[in-house]
């Protein structure tokens, strides 16, 4: 039998992963914005959408085994960690429509540089 704190381990690792993806992406973003890298609007744009792309793809491979596998141990053994395992899925939904909104927003920022 799997522990629930082995899968909460695995789903972490996998977040912690996607966090840094959204890091870099943030990052490199910015810093073509501010101009410490010289690279063209549109390019940055797709890198850093890309970036989180990854990032969404990560977040999902952490979610979806995570839930499949807390849910085999909830009916089996344990009812008590439902709870948590519901806010661990809320928290990774949310996480990963918090980086559609911010690469929707990249996106209108990029449209809107362009255009000046």
């Amino acid at each position: 039998m799997v522990d629930i704190s082995t899968i909460e381990t695995l789903y972490s690792a996998w977040t912690n992963v996607s966090i840094i993806l959204l890091t870099a992406a943030l990052l490199f973003y910015h810093m073509t914005k501010v101009k410490s890298i010289h690279v063209p609007i549109i390019p940055a744009m797709m890198v850093a959408c890309g970036l989180i792309f990854i990032d969404i793809i990560y977040n999902l491979i952490g979610l979806i085994p995570y839930y499949t596998r807390t849910e085999k141990i909830i009916h089996k053994y344990s009812k008590d960690e439902k709870f948590y395992r519901n806010t661990m899925l809320f928290t990774g939904a949310t996480f990963v429509l918090l980086e559609l909104m911010i690469c929707y927003w990249m996106i209108t920022d990029s449209v809107s540089r362009i255009k000046k």
